[in-house]
């Protein structure tokens, strides 16, 4: 509740997680202001993490040192879902820093078309004293009608833009993106339809072009929550110095139509590249489905199958991986403040079985109590170790088909809110 209690405040929407609080793992202590005044929104929220401190030698200069996070932001509304904003995050940890600092707005220029931006910049020092600076700026133009529905954003991420408080996926981009489409209104059994069209182009900062996306599809919602889509891809990705270009197909859909039962998936078949040291092209199958049952208003049980193929073109008889993963998960409410929830989830190309019991007290979203039960397997001939004590990995117990526990946890949390 702390990190999640007005988390919308410090919300920003872009290609980069400005703010990602996992990465305070281990806090000794936080505070946190939010808040509205007027039209401005507030938030500011400090902590001090111990994480960076948690080693086993006591001789390491490290040992036992805190970070210390700042993390603050303000927006003014202007009008109906416009505003302009601020943030700003700091993390000190001995001589290294990390920060953060920009401006963002959202302007709603009708009823059906709004403009955006964000212009941010960073600082970055590490423990070996490398100091780094970088800049982000997005532009996005939307449009939402009945019928009509049109995205265009362009956004750059310098090679050294470092955020330790923020999650960034990629950086060294200059992208371009658009989508297009339309949507039919029958009015029938039919609900609505329509062709959609994604085009992106993507360079670094060498002006190398480095993907290309393209991407036409169709959607239609039917009566009773029915839904179908189907699509086809043509892209160009560059890894490792080759480009690869790639073809692939996909449809899926999803049907709804009681409270008591629920099912639908995605298959996509295609090209797909073999990230590695000597990357190739392959053919890839991967798919995904689920079911939801709910005889009772009490019970709830999900079951989902993901799949995941990769087939070496050069040599069609050779499968590089074949991978399922079926997960199962049972919730049963069994007082308004009592829940009792299992997950079993089991690997096909790990051999592994990973059991989860959990039993929750609600009073309130800030008073809770919790009691859980966490079990994993794995099948013997896979388990390694250092058994000779040679420095290297073994296989423990080789032609041994059995499952066996590699470990066990039982767990307990109970937290309760003061109001005063």
């Amino acid at each position: 509740p702390f990190f999640l209690e007005g988390a919308e405040i410090f919300s920003m929407s872009g290609p980069v997680t400005f703010v990602h609080t996992r990465t305070i793992v281990d806090p000794d202590y936080g505070g946190k202001i939010t808040g509205k005044i007027g039209k401005a929104q507030v938030g500011l929220l400090v902590a001090n993490d111990a994480a960076p401190g948690n080693l086993d030698t006591v001789s390491d200069p490290l040992y036992g040192q805190s970070a210390n996070v700042l993390i603050g932001r303000a927006r003014y509304d202007l009008y109906s879902e416009s505003h302009i904003g601020a943030i700003f995050t700091n993390r000190d940890f001995l001589d290294s820093y990390s920060r953060l600092g920009g401006i963002d707005g959202n302007f709603r220029i009708n009823r059906t078309q709004s403009f955006g931006f964000r212009a941010i910049q960073t600082e970055h020092q590490d423990l070996d004293q490398i100091q780094s600076s970088g800049q982000m700026f997005d532009v996005n133009y939307r449009m939402n009608s009945r019928h009509w529905n049109t995205f265009v954003s362009g956004y750059t991420l310098s090679p050294d833009f470092k955020t330790d408080i923020g999650f960034i996926r990629r950086t060294d981009q200059k992208r371009v993106s658009s989508s297009v489409g339309y949507r039919f209104w029958p009015e029938s059994w039919i609900l609505n339809w329509g062709p959609r069209f994604n085009y992106a182009r993507n360079w670094n900062f060498n002006d190398i072009f480095e993907d290309e996306n393209a991407r036409f599809g169709i959607r239609a919602s039917f009566a009773k929550n029915i839904s179908l889509n189907v699509d086809v891809r043509r892209d160009m990705e560059r890894f490792a110095g080759v480009d690869f270009d790639k073809t692939a197909y996909s449809f899926g859909g999803s049907v709804n139509t009681s409270r008591k039962y629920a099912f639908g998936g995605f298959y996509r078949y295609g090209d797909e590249i073999r990230y590695s040291a000597t990357p190739f092209l392959g053919r890839g199958a991967s798919g995904s489905i689920f079911a939801s049952v709910r005889p009772m208003p009490r019970f709830q049980s999900e079951l989902n199958l993901n799949t995941s193929r990769l087939i070496d073109l050069r040599n069609p008889d050779e499968l590089v991986f074949d991978v399922k993963i079926v997960r199962t998960l049972a919730t049963y409410q069994l007082t308004d403040r009592l829940l009792l929830r299992n997950i079993t989830e089991y690997n096909t190309f790990q051999k592994t079985v990973g059991l989860n019991v959990l039993t929750t007290y609600r009073v309130n979203a800030g008073t809770v109590f919790f009691i859980g039960y966490d079990d994993h397997y794995q099948q013997s001939d896979l388990l390694y170790a250092d058994v000779d004590g040679d420095g290297l990995s073994d296989q423990m117990f080789p032609q041994d088909m059995t499952l066996r526990r590699t470990n066990r946890a039982f767990f307990t949390k109970l937290q309760y809110l003061f109001r005063y």
